[in-house]
């Protein structure tokens, strides 16, 4: 990436890192909506693995093992602020994954994917803040009222995953970058459709949630052909870059 890009990247992660410990503070104040939240969460990622991923988010992948935030009619409802949060949190989640698989994954095809998905997530990030200074957002989105389970829940999973993507070395990183890459984008639809959509209430947000979410679904259609040839590649015994053209 160019040094622009990686500085933009630190800050983002810098920007995420904060938000992450002010939610971590929030939930410690209340360790008792935290524990019905952990509840929560682990009896959906238990239905995602065994049953695949809801709603729109079916095909996305062939289910989900993150912690998937809780969805339904029985979660708390996020307000805007908090959904700002949470489309922060997806671009920067994306962004530090893919820029660790820029670097380290082994087909050309699977590199240039990581950076289109780093300019995607970033354009989005830079739209969302323009959005943010550009309505009343500006002064209502700080840390009292932005922080949330779902981006909590969201964040945890992404660093999990880059420590994963970090300690492998090899033929086995464009699989697992990939994979992982499905099932976020599963989990990420799953929130999009059910606790972002029902609940945002600027027309500007909503057009953005909308937005995210066609990106998403483009995204994970680019990750299940590339993971198709990474697995025939696989079958080969030789990783393969002359797919750099998909």
């Amino acid at each position: 990436m160019s040094d622009l890009r990686i500085a933009s990247v630190a800050w983002l992660t810098s920007v995420w890192l904060i938000g992450g410990a002010a939610c971590e503070s929030d939930t410690q104040n209340d360790p008792g909506s935290r524990s019905q939240e952990s509840d929560s969460v682990s009896q959906n990622a238990t239905g995602n693995a065994n049953n695949g991923a809801a709603g729109s988010a079916q095909g996305l992948g062939s289910g989900t093992a993150l912690n998937a935030p809780d969805a339904g009619q029985s979660a708390t409802p996020l307000v805007d602020p908090q959904i700002i949060s949470v489309l922060s949190t997806i671009n920067a989640g994306a962004i530090e994954r893919s820029a660790v698989a820029s670097e380290a994954a082994q087909t050309a095809s699977v590199r240039a994917f990581a950076q289109e998905v780093i300019d995607t997530r970033f354009a989005a990030q830079e739209r969302l803040t323009r959005l943010v200074a550009a309505t009343s957002f500006n002064d209502a989105v700080n840390v009292s009222n932005a922080t949330n389970t779902v981006s909590d829940t969201l964040q945890a999973d992404s660093k999990s995953i880059v420590a994963r993507l970090q300690a492998t070395e090899g033929a086995g990183f464009d699989a697992l970058f990939l994979q992982s890459q499905l099932d976020v984008l599963s989990a990420v639809s799953l929130v999009i459709d059910e606790r972002l959509l029902p609940n945002v209430e600027s027309a500007l947000l909503r057009a953005e949630v909308e937005r995210v979410r066609a990106e998403t679904l483009v995204l994970a259609q680019r990750t299940r052909a590339l993971l198709a040839l990474v697995g025939d590649d696989a079958d080969g015994g030789v990783p393969n870059d002359s797919d750099a053209g998909l």
